[in-house]
């Protein structure tokens, strides 16, 4: 709003605001009035736009290809309109219209929804609601298969798109292979497939031609290298064992005496002749005198020394008995009592492992681990049982004092448990 003087006014105003003094009042802005001034619009002091003619806007809309339906409804509203160059009812405004704006559906900015659903029966979808719009989801049935999904008229125009179920269904019939095709790939990585062949990535049952062994190999598996996990696994036991394995990778073999050399640096002399890397090596501690079964693994790699001289030995420990009802497995073990963090092994095995403890008996630490090595002894040596689980179903580690339930129930191996902790021994002939 510009404030001016009332002789600064043209004529034309004047009889305007006369007009509006006159009119009833209308919601807005309040008029201000001071002495001798009086707040005025800017348009009425530069002159008032005269009235549009209708029959001119309607000359002005046919000069520019439209053919109006109704009397002009005003500058800024829809006018219902034939455009001459596509013959579609338009609704375009008279104020676009003089800013050179034509024609929508012609300038592919607005879309016939009878040419959409027409379009789309092209492509063999039927539509099953109104046109949404250029680039919202429209439901559509397909007409070969029935399927029922969601398109948008967009990608049907511009990427010729059709039904997306029947395309995927396509592409994965190119890309499968037949059996006869996909058991050549087996048997060239040296596998006898022993079932159908589903797809490239479900496991297959089969045969390794080296080691005889049934394992479970996809095609994915084999075109991306992979080979037999048995064998693998033998390879890295014989490679840690320092069994010599001509022209492949020789400088990684363990031998005996360099085994021995850091056994011997740790300050733990060797009772019996090296065998595995990951394997329990028994050796007599030079400084305190006890025996211990650290591996040479744990030596070379994690720094251990003897478990009686470690500064964070616990004097206390949990000799202890689990169950797991879903594995049908028992567990005994030795849980280190150390300050601040008591029971942290079986709070793992319970929580995360879902093992049931049964039964624990505290006693010092030579004692604990002294009954653990008699029970464990009896087990093996005298009843020839065997690990029950695997190192992947124990990640927590422990998997080799597991056994089958069904062999010996968890009340007999606490009984053992019992009855070697009353059996007096030394610590030292562990």
């Amino acid at each position: 709003m510009t404030t001016v003087h009332l002789d600064e006014i043209t004529p034309e105003a004047m009889a305007v605001i006369e007009a509006r003094r006159r009119a009833p009042p209308i919601a807005g802005p309040a008029r201000s009035r001071r002495s001798g001034d009086l707040s005025v619009p800017c348009a009425l002091i530069q002159g008032v736009p005269a009235r549009i003619d209708p029959d001119a806007a309607a000359a002005f809309m046919r000069e520019n290809g439209f053919d109006p339906e109704i009397p002009y409804p005003g500058s800024g509203v829809k006018w219902p309109c034939i455009c001459r160059t596509c013959g579609k009812l338009v609704e375009p405004r008279y104020a676009t219209v003089k800013r050179g704006i034509g024609c929508r559906v012609c300038a592919g900015q607005a879309v016939d929804p009878a040419e959409a659903a027409d379009l789309m029966r092209r492509r063999g979808l039927e539509p099953d609601g109104p046109f949404p719009g250029s680039v919202k989801p429209w439901k559509y049935t397909c007409v070969a298969r029935g399927h029922t999904d969601t398109t948008t008229y967009h990608s049907v125009k511009s990427q010729g798109a059709g039904c997306r179920k029947c395309g995927q269904e396509r592409n994965a019939a190119a890309q499968r292979l037949d059996r006869a095709e996909a058991d050549a790939v087996m048997r060239a990585a040296g596998f006898e497939p022993t079932a159908p062949y589903v797809s490239s990535r479900a496991p297959r049952a089969c045969i390794c031609q080296t080691c005889k062994e049934a394992v479970h190999r996809s095609h994915d598996n084999i075109k991306q290298g992979f080979g037999c996990p048995v064998c693998a696994r033998h390879a890295t036991s014989e490679r840690q064992r320092g069994v010599p394995r001509p022209g492949v990778n020789d400088w990684r073999r363990i031998m005996p005496e360099a085994a021995e050399r850091v056994m011997r640096a740790a300050r733990l002399e060797p009772q019996e002749p090296f065998t595995d890397s990951a394997a329990p090596w028994r050796c007599l501690c030079l400084d305190c005198g006890r025996k211990s079964k650290p591996s040479h693994h744990s030596v070379s790699s994690k720094n251990s020394r003897c478990r009686y001289c470690a500064r964070n030995m616990p004097t206390e420990a949990l000799v202890y008995v689990m169950e797991h009802p879903h594995m049908n497995a028992v567990k005994v073990g030795v849980c280190g009592l150390r300050p601040g963090d008591p029971r942290r092994r079986t709070r793992i095995l319970v929580r995360r492992g879902r093992w049931r403890l049964v039964w624990q008996l505290q006693r010092d630490v030579e004692t604990a681990y002294r009954i653990e090595a008699e029970v464990l002894r009896h087990l093996r040596d005298e009843q020839g049982l065997a690990p029950f689980l695997t190192p992947e179903l124990m990640p927590y580690g422990g998997y080799t004092e597991t056994f089958d339930a069904d062999l010996i129930t968890v009340t007999v191996l606490r009984r053992l448990v019992e009855r070697a902790a009353v059996h007096k021994k030394s610590p030292a002939g562990r």
